[in-house]
């Protein structure tokens, strides 16, 4: 109920030849194993048959709350769970501040990029923030009379960044000046730190892992378990496992008392 994947600890090397046909660079590839657990998230609903047979979309209504809740059950796991989850291995940035800013908070993104790109060496880039939809109405509620030294492609000059008008659960909600892609996920905690904070993840897409069976979640309808009392038994559930831990520091988090709960 594992599985396994290679971290390498002693990359390859590459250095100039000394001269011609003398002896090239040679260092012996290690890794080690990276083990993460293959978790089961499952729900269940009993639904009397009457309520089946008599009504008009019931068993649908059901089980399409069931398949969301199983799909926030485990977003909800990647983020918060506990010595694994994206908030307990990112690289821990501190924003500080008494009265929060969307200008004070933007060099706390770029410094998570940084520290990402620097962990990653090339492999793999930093290209999407990840946030509480009430960061990202915030820092949309922001005005400036300032902007990026550098311009992006596609994004306006006196702009800080662009909406793209994506519906909540549904991709990316905007682009911000550097490129990097704004994701909404209301699974951040959002009574941290001194009660009231959430926080803000710098992460690359590219070393954020998620192995899912290609059929899950499995729906099973069960009808006598609950026959005798004119019941029908609902389960939903899938297997799954993640690891933001292949990369150490490959992402990074932004917390601290300049992410308490905004004002509008």
């Amino acid at each position: 109920m594992t599985i396994n994947i290679s971290r390498i600890t002693t990359p390859a090397s590459v250095a100039l030849q000394a001269s011609q046909n003398s002896a090239v660079s040679s260092t012996d590839m290690a890794d080690t194993l990276l083990t993460e657990n293959v978790q089961t998230a499952a729900g269940q609903q009993i639904v009397s048959r009457a309520a089946i047979e008599r009504g008009t979309g019931i068993e649908e209504v059901v089980m399409d709350d069931l398949y969301r809740r199983y799909a926030t059950a485990v977003d909800s796991t990647l983020i918060n769970q506990a010595t694994t989850g994206l908030a307990a291995v990112a690289n821990a940035i501190t924003y500080t501040d008494s009265a929060p800013s969307g200008e004070a908070l933007w060099p706390k993104l770029l410094q998570g990029a940084a520290a990402s790109e620097s962990a990653l060496l090339g492999f793999a880039q930093p290209n999407a923030v990840i946030m509480h939809s009430r960061r990202w109405y915030w820092l949309s509620a922001q005005l400036t009379s300032q902007w990026p030294m550098f311009g992006q492609p596609g994004i306006g000059g006196v702009a800080a960044g662009e909406n793209v008008a994506a519906t909540y659960g549904h991709g990316a909600r905007g682009v911000l000046p550097n490129g990097m892609v704004a994701i909404a996920d209301n699974n951040i905690g959002t009574t941290l730190g001194a009660g009231t904070e959430d926080q803000l993840f710098v992460v690359s897409t590219q070393e954020c892992h998620l192995w899912e069976d290609p059929s899950a979640p499995v729906f099973l309808r069960c009808e006598q378990p609950s026959a005798a009392n004119l019941g029908v038994l609902l389960v939903l559930y899938g297997y799954f496992a993640y690891s933001f831990r292949r990369y150490p520091n490959a992402n990074s988090v932004i917390g601290g008392s300049g992410m308490i709960s905004p004002a509008f």
